[in-house]
């Protein structure tokens, strides 16, 4: 495996096979295998133009692209922490504008939380882990979006393979070690190809849209044999130190293309608190994006109905700030404690720390987010 990154300018209107053509010629790529199977990342329900997701129109161009060269057998999966269930995933593909693909008798969708999966056991460093076998019998191409990460600093090609996982064994990395168990993860998993889709990006607290997230949109397409190397040179696009970030090992790397000096990228760090006016959504070191997405889905749902935003509105004039907390172990002094402040305390991986300081608390793994919209507002609720 080498350690050749390629770089190529493009827009989301000049994306096609040619410009994967060009990419690819870059590091003279070819797959070994006649099936191939492309891994996005689709865990919510945003637009590709949000730079949350891997944009439909870079997954419809790589697969022209190897449809052009003769390959006939192209499978897309992905599984979600969010949208797992049947009803949820064929949701997220029409939202996210993944639902045509699916007409093309050529390209298959596979939702990975689906029972009906085959999987076999991988052994590791913390046990074994059931992973898909479609990653063997087909070439694996990894296709991430470049984005920042409140717990993780970045997402890139290695967290992304954490979509693989069953949904047990996603909660599970975020209650240990995230950031060693996605480290041990890429020790056993190496995609044939890694293509990074920078074409709109994710800064600040990402990997989701939120008043302190931004979308920026860079133009770029990136591809490597070897996912770590594709990510330090990521790393070094968006300006963070690659020694800084646990799970991603520094390497040496050869790029090709387009020159790294003339695209760095100063992306805005991520931080632990993100605001939503006077609203703090605190997200302890293990809360998983579960909690994440349904924080999202109740602010959404708040937002977009009048009633519901007056009510809003009115708790939010009640006091100074208040806190919303998810996840285990949160630290308190990462709060900055006012006089008028509210804290609640959302999921059950945070039940232990809400008895013990007497915060109003509700369960779930995660929460239904229309139950904790009832929770929020209960105190203004006529």
């Amino acid at each position: 495996m080498n350690n050749i990154v390629g770089i190529i300018n493009s827009t989301i209107e000049e994306c096609s096979y040619k410009k994967i053509k060009e990419l690819l010629e870059l590091i003279n790529y070819k797959p070994k295998k006649n099936k191939l199977f492309l891994k996005p990342n689709l865990v919510t329900d945003e637009p590709g133009e949000s730079g949350v997701i891997t944009h439909p129109k870079v997954i419809e161009s790589i697969c022209d692209y190897f449809l052009d060269l003769g390959y006939d057998n192209i499978v897309i999966g992905e599984g979600s922490a969010f949208f797992y269930k049947p009803h949820h995933w064929e949701y997220i593909l029409k939202s996210c504008n993944y639902e045509y693909l699916k007409k093309r008798s050529e390209i298959k969708i596979l939702n990975l939380e689906e029972k009906n999966i085959d999987r076999e056991i991988y052994h590791w460093k913390y046990g074994k882990l059931k992973l898909p076998k479609i990653i063997n019998t087909h070439e694996y191409i990894n296709i991430p979006t470049m984005k920042t990460h409140y717990q993780t600093q970045v997402s890139l090609g290695c967290k992304n393979q954490k979509g693989l996982l069953l949904l047990k064994d996603k909660k599970m990395f975020h209650k240990k070690n995230l950031n060693d168990y996605i480290l041990e993860l890429n020790k056993i998993l190496k995609p044939d190809l890694t293509i990074m889709d920078a074409i709109y990006c994710i800064e600040g607290n990402g990997p989701a849209k939120n008043p302190m997230s931004h979308s920026l949109e860079l133009n770029l397409l990136l591809a490597s044999t070897n996912t770590i190397a594709l990510d330090n040179a990521c790393c070094e696009i968006m300006g963070f130190d690659i020694e800084k970030i646990p799970y991603i090992p520094k390497v040496k790397f050869q790029s090709k293309g387009v020159a790294i000096e003339k695209v760095k990228t100063n992306f805005k760090h991520p931080t632990w608190i993100t605001y939503f006016d006077n609203i703090g959504r605190y997200m302890a070191e293990k809360a998983c994006s579960g909690c994440q997405i349904a924080h999202s889905q109740m602010m959404r749902k708040i937002n977009f109905t009048e009633e519901l935003n007056k009510k809003l509105d009115n708790l939010k004039n009640r006091y100074q700030n208040i806190y919303l907390i998810y996840g285990e172990n949160p630290d308190l002094s990462e709060i900055p404690l006012v006089d008028d402040i509210k804290i609640m305390c959302l999921g059950n991986c945070v039940k232990k720390f809400a008895k013990k300081n007497n915060f109003p608390w509700i369960s779930g793994c995660p929460p239904d987010y229309h139950k904790m919209i009832a929770f929020l507002l209960e105190e203004v609720m006529e």
